[in-house]
């Protein structure tokens, strides 16, 4: 597995995922029809279902361990509790709703509708956010921008998207060398001095990464760069199999709404 500064980058599971044969815009067809059709269905057991079925096809299918997978979820996790919490939780100065607690002169309530309508803003974010990490668990940043040639997106737009992925890698080798810098220099002994040396790096980080951006531009416009990167693109025709796993997914889908 490739390593970026000791850490799995997302990227490098993508590169070594079990699904990363598999046309791209299959994967993204599939992941934004999958989005789609839980905002719209609106229910928790449609949420449900496609965490699972994401779930299991990037942990089985991808052969992405376990542990790495559910660690990915800690942030998004984090934020949609808050969110769900400011949803179903309100606040008044007198007694209101299913079910209140007094904190002083407020009062801290929540109604059965309220909480209903949190836990499934909660899975349903989930299940979105399930379809996303299939999709970037099992398909390289770089193919997915080809990708989009094919659905006719703007030449700049996908120039830019590519640039871009490009320089954010940039950006971390230059953050990481100066604070392999720092640190050699004892900049990380004690809070305070961390601090300051935290401060001198995030001062000088971005006047450093557009210089090297602006070597590596002119080293594209040395070697010929007329405002249009050209990479070999591997063919992944979408089989037999494929396509009839979308239609089954879709068709289940489908069954459970109208069972439900």
């Amino acid at each position: 597995m490739n390593r970026r500064k000791g850490l799995h980058t997302i990227d490098a599971y993508a590169c070594s995922s079990g699904l990363k044969n598999v046309n791209a815009s299959y994967k993204i067809i599939l992941s934004m029809a999958v989005i789609c059709t839980v905002i719209a269905a609106d229910r928790i057991i449609i949420s449900l279902i496609v965490l699972l079925a994401a779930s299991l096809a990037t942990v089985l299918l991808g052969r992405i361990p376990v542990r790495v997978y559910a660690g990915f979820y800690k942030i998004p996790m984090a934020f949609l509790i808050m969110s769900t919490v400011a949803i179903a939780v309100g606040i008044s100065t007198g007694v209101s709703g299913d079910f209140w607690i007094r904190l002083g002169p407020v009062y801290i309530y929540s109604t059965y509708q309220g909480i209903i309508n949190g836990f499934r803003l909660y899975f349903k974010a989930l299940g979105a956010v399930s379809s996303m990490y299939f999709l970037a668990l099992s398909t390289p940043a770089g193919e997915v921008v080809f990708a989009l040639k094919g659905f006719h997106l703007p030449g700049i737009i996908i120039e830019l998207m590519n640039m871009i992925y490009r320089f954010i890698f940039v950006l971390m080798d230059t953050q990481a060398s100066m604070q392999t810098a720092a640190r050699s220099r004892l900049g990380y002994q004690g809070f305070k001095t961390s601090c300051r040396t935290f401060g001198l790096i995030g001062a000088s980080l971005l006047v450093v990464s557009m210089k090297k951006a602006g070597a590596y531009y002119d080293a594209l416009i040395a070697r010929g760069y007329e405002g249009q990167l050209l990479f070999l693109e591997e063919e992944k025709p979408v089989n037999g199999t494929q396509i009839l796993a979308f239609i089954g997914f879709f068709l289940l889908i489908a069954l459970v709404i109208w069972l439900t």
